[in-house]
């Protein structure tokens, strides 16, 4: 294994650079190899990557990307663990050298491909992101960050539930995919009226469809994304989705990159690392 990155995403994010973050989803071959080849794909394009939890654990590709020199972060579900088992997975994150834990409530055991499941949800985010910050680490302890959708009804109340993960314990934040730059950046203005600027670091999601269909079904899904059917007609009229989707993803992050008071990218590529690259690289991300 090789050593661990030299700088993790909180030194980063705190020296003032834009932040680039990247989803690697599930792939078919379903093997800790695939999640470092895709890994390896993004390196020196996103400068740190959140692992999916279907081929393996989340902590277990979380760890194994950490061991062989990626910045990672670590999605935290409250779903499926009770307190006992979250911290015991921080620690043993913590001790094999993740840096970031994103703390999720996580969606609707309906949505795993184990739907007969019993949930726990023991925790929700804010109750988690507050019992990690009260934690004692051996290792140096992680950066707590959180979700939040600013595209979604009640929009005057979505600072506050900002605001409440900060005194928490969160200090990042990735937005659901951002469809609406508008909002978002509404969203920041208001987030700093709240006095959060600069207690809390921002990332927006872009998302890079291939399909009208993919982009129908996320939208339809019980946690779905907040898009006009704008976008999905747009995917459906282009002679070729996956150019047109490239196109729509390389817009929303011009536009969000000039939002002011926003400190980084996430892209979620739904796979398609390869196009995740060369769109951070011809954006100017890096």
């Amino acid at each position: 294994m090789s050593k661990a990155p030299k700088k993790s995403l909180e030194k980063l994010l705190n020296s003032g650079a834009f932040a680039v973050t990247a989803e690697l989803f599930e792939d078919p071959s379903r093997t800790p190899e695939s999640y470092l080849k895709r890994a390896g794909t993004l390196a020196g394009s996103a400068d740190a990557v959140i692992a999916g939890d279907a081929a393996m654990s989340s902590l277990g590709a979380a760890a194994w990307l950490a061991g062989n020199g990626h910045e990672t972060i670590l999605r935290l579900t409250c779903r499926d663990r009770n307190r006992i088992a979250l911290k015991e997975d921080v620690r043993a994150a913590a001790a094999l050298g993740v840096n970031n834990v994103l703390c999720l409530t996580g969606p609707a055991i309906e949505l795993s491909d184990s739907p007969g499941t019993r949930p726990v949800f023991d925790l929700e985010s804010v109750t988690l992101l507050a019992m990690l910050k009260g934690m004692d680490f051996e290792a140096p302890p992680p950066f707590l960050g959180a979700g939040v959708n600013p595209f979604a009804p009640p929009f005057d109340y979505r600072p506050h539930h900002l605001a409440k993960k900060v005194e928490a314990g969160a200090g990042f934040v990735i937005t659901h995919p951002c469809f609406d730059a508008p909002a978002l950046e509404e969203y920041i203005k208001r987030a700093g009226a709240l006095g959060l600027g600069g207690k809390c670091f921002i990332i927006a999601s872009a998302a890079l469809f291939s399909s009208p269909q993919e982009a129908r079904r996320l939208k339809e899904s019980p946690t779905g994304f907040h898009m006009s059917e704008a976008v999905i007609s747009r995917l459906d009229e282009a002679g070729d989705a996956k150019l047109e989707g490239r196109g729509m993803c390389i817009e929303t992050i011009n536009r969000l990159r000039a939002i002011e008071g926003l400190s980084g990218i996430h892209l979620m590529a739904f796979g398609q690392v390869e196009q995740a690259a060369r769109i951070i690289a011809e954006t100017g991300l890096r």
